[in-house]
């Protein structure tokens, strides 16, 4: 280890080893596992390519060990996680692995995508289930799906992008009594946002309905237009007044600096989108069910002679206040955005496991992984930087 090489330069394993980082990696890989032969380090010329050996060892050494109370990882999958986990750290220049933005790695048209193809699904379901006509639910689910899809994505960029933050897990509270200082959000912009968004969504939803309604019937393209555009106004103001009363609901940004730790972050952030949705889906079901009644018999006579439908109100009520809460949690929430992206999408396509949140935890036990607060961290910047290494992004 000490002889120098034949141009007089320091030997190479006594230059890598003169880090901490190293001399750690090196009594990982060797000195804590008895099979492994350490002489075999003086073997392999240079000193890149000694400190790359000590990094790529790490991993395969740490998850060959079997931890009591724990479950098995197949090195191989743990490499290419792991290295996914890295390259979106690169590419977002952050030490810090926070699970609510582990989705971020995706492109913004695949969480769009995502979104769309789960939220027209279920409305399909649903149209199904009430109405009994698979077509119209199917024709139902499209519309919506593409619509909540685009419009929730709109939404976002307004709320988050346009404002410089970003998605963040929040405690919550209602706006029924005086807003407390700490408190980030408004009601004022968040009102004029869902309101505009949910009438934008009411003019383009309603107007593709009274096309189909009209083709359906066999009407001509004119008639079909003026039907188009008086259901236009019609779902306009109905989903535009439902939309922003509750959209009013407040978020309390939580205090993720003095976090315990990401799991404390994600069942406060759990607990909280679950209050919403007791909120939410029948504050707006109620809304727009009881709304579509009042707008028609406010525009009766000014848009023809519209007649309004106490099943068909409450049928609309319905299906909307279960679809708008799940578009809210999926699209404009941290945890909801953790359940769609990070559990099942990127597990799905082979970038993380199914138990992202026990991976993480195992990672940070076997010493891969450091908390710091409600984040995670590379133990090593240079194992991170080493596993980003030839990892495409998705």
């Amino acid at each position: 280890m000490r002889e120098p090489s034949p141009d007089g330069s320091p030997a190479p394993l006594a230059t890598v080893l003169s880090t901490p980082l190293m001399v750690a990696l090196a009594r990982t890989v060797y000195s804590d596992t008895p099979d492994h032969d350490l002489a075999e380090l003086l073997d392999i010329p240079g000193n890149r390519e000694l400190a790359e050996h000590l990094l790529d060892n790490f991993l395969p050494t740490v998850y060959l060990r079997a931890r009591p109370g724990a479950r098995g990882w197949d090195p191989e999958r743990v490499q290419r996680w792991l290295g996914h986990l890295a390259r979106h750290l690169t590419e977002s220049r952050t030490p810090d692995l926070a699970w609510w933005r582990l989705g971020h790695g995706l492109r913004r048209s695949t969480r769009t995508l995502v979104t769309a193809l789960v939220i027209g699904l279920v409305d399909g379901v649903m149209s199904v289930g009430f109405s009994g006509s698979v077509i119209g639910g199917v024709l139902d689910g499209t519309i919506v799906g593409l619509l909540a899809g685009l419009l929730f994505g709109l939404v976002r960029w307004f709320t988050y992008t346009v404002t410089g933050k970003g998605l963040r897990p929040s405690a919550v509270r209602l706006r029924i009594r005086s807003r407390p200082e700490t408190t980030t959000w408004r009601a004022g912009p968040r009102l004029v946002i869902g309101t505009l968004g949910g009438a934008l969504f009411g003019c383009v939803y309603g107007f593709m309905v009274g096309l189909l309604r009209a083709f359906s019937r066999h009407f001509g393209l004119s008639t079909a237009l003026e039907i188009g555009l008086v259901d236009a106004n019609v779902f306009g103001l109905i989903f535009g007044g439902a939309a922003g009363l509750t959209f009013c609901l407040l978020e309390t940004p939580l205090d993720i600096v003095s976090a315990v730790s990401p799991g404390s972050v994600l069942r406060t952030d759990r607990r909280t989108v679950l209050t919403q949705l007791c909120f939410w889906a029948p504050v707006f079901g109620t809304a727009v069910g009881f709304g579509a009644g009042v707008v028609v018999n406010l525009l009766r006579g000014h848009l023809g002679q519209l007649a309004a439908d106490p099943t068909a109100s409450i049928l609309l009520g319905t299906i909307s206040g279960l679809g708008g809460a799940l578009g809210y949690t999926l699209t404009l929430t941290a945890w909801g955005q953790w359940c769609l992206l990070t559990r099942i999408w990127l597990p799905l396509t082979g970038r993380l496991p199914w138990a992202v949140a026990a991976f993480l935890d195992d990672a940070y036990q076997r010493g891969v992984l450091r908390q710091a607060g409600a984040v995670y961290q590379f133990r090593h910047a240079r194992l991170q930087s080493r596993l980003a290494q030839g990892r495409r992004r998705g």
